[in-house]
């Protein structure tokens, strides 16, 4: 009897260790999941914020992504891999880069580009 009792408990042991185990890996495959939703998400933000950098909806909602992104990419220290400031710079570069576009292809940036097919034809006829 001492000897069945013995290999009940250590079955219900194993039992137990294989259910924390397989709830372990489910657990991270939804926490890799829900990273990787966050960051296409952030990227789409940034892209729609790049269409328009002087949108500050957008803006906000970029910034609000990205800190939800930030927050499902934390190192073994519990550290995210980018922090507010980094997060900041990212939109802001953004923002820039889309207005220093728009500076250079004055046409583009009114939306009259009508018979250029793309910018090299763009800058061959203004020459």
């Amino acid at each position: 009897m001492n000897h069945v009792s013995e290999t009940i408990g250590i079955s219900i042991a194993a039992i137990a260790m294989v259910a924390i185990f397989l709830h372990i890996i489910r657990e991270e495959a939804r926490f890799r999941k829900n990273a990787a939703v966050a960051r296409v998400a952030y990227l789409h933000s940034l892209e729609s914020l790049e269409h328009d950098p002087g949108n500050p909806e957008l803006k906000q909602n970029a910034l609000r992504l990205g800190r939800k992104f930030s927050d499902l990419t934390c190192d073994e220290n519990g550290f995210p891999d980018f922090d507010e400031q980094m997060l900041n710079e990212e939109v802001e570069a953004v923002c820039r880069v889309r207005e220093s576009r728009l500076s250079l292809y004055p046409v583009l940036a009114q939306g009259d580009y009508r018979g250029f097919s793309d910018v090299a034809s763009f800058s061959m006829k203004r020459a």
